[in-house]
């Protein structure tokens, strides 16, 4: 496994890129994020953060959390699964910090944002204080996701829902706290 574990107090230093980093060189393995509070940014394409590629697993460890920083995003994804096959993510505990947020129009701002692809499995999630979903399930295109299984997400404070389902092939959600 890769682990990163430079963690800061509070969330003045912006690691999205360190994560990233992190993330794409974990293809085909496993990635723990150790114990520690990581800023993350929104830039990019429709507001990304973090974009999870095919074959991954990503850890964290207990007492490990993503914060977003100050932003003015009206659409973002802090966690992108888009078209992806082969993905687990376990204990991701995510704040997006919408109190952060100097936008005061949109409702896209999403935890984690799964569209398409198969085998997405998300084992005791938290995606709280999100502009928009804690998560987001729908399509790629015209493509639904197949096969998901999520576990025990817990989502407080979002905008919208703690989960929107818009459309899927073959998804367990099992004992969700919204």
């Amino acid at each position: 496994s890769v682990e990163i574990n430079n963690a800061v107090s509070g969330i003045k230093v912006d690691l999205t890129n360190k994560i990233q980093t992190a993330i794409n060189s974990s293809v085909g393995r496993k990635l723990v994020i150790n114990r520690g509070l990581y800023g993350c940014s929104f830039g990019g394409a429709n507001g990304l953060s973090l974009d999870i590629p095919s074959n991954i697993t990503i850890e964290f460890e207990q007492g490990a959390k993503i914060e977003a920083m100050p932003h003015n995003a009206t659409i973002y994804q802090m966690m992108r699964v888009w078209d992806r096959e082969n993905v687990t993510i376990i204990d991701a505990n995510i704040d997006c910090r919408k109190d952060l947020n100097s936008a005061t129009s949109g409702e896209f701002g999403m935890g984690i944002d799964v569209r398409g692809g198969s085998n997405i499995n998300l084992i005791r999630p938290i995606t709280n204080n999100c502009f928009g979903d804690g998560i987001y399930w729908g399509l790629f295109g015209t493509t639904s996701t197949k096969d998901g299984y999520v576990l025990r997400h817990k989502a407080k404070g979002c905008r919208r829902q703690g989960f929107s389902l818009v459309s899927a092939n073959g998804l367990v959600i099992d004992s969700p706290i919204w």
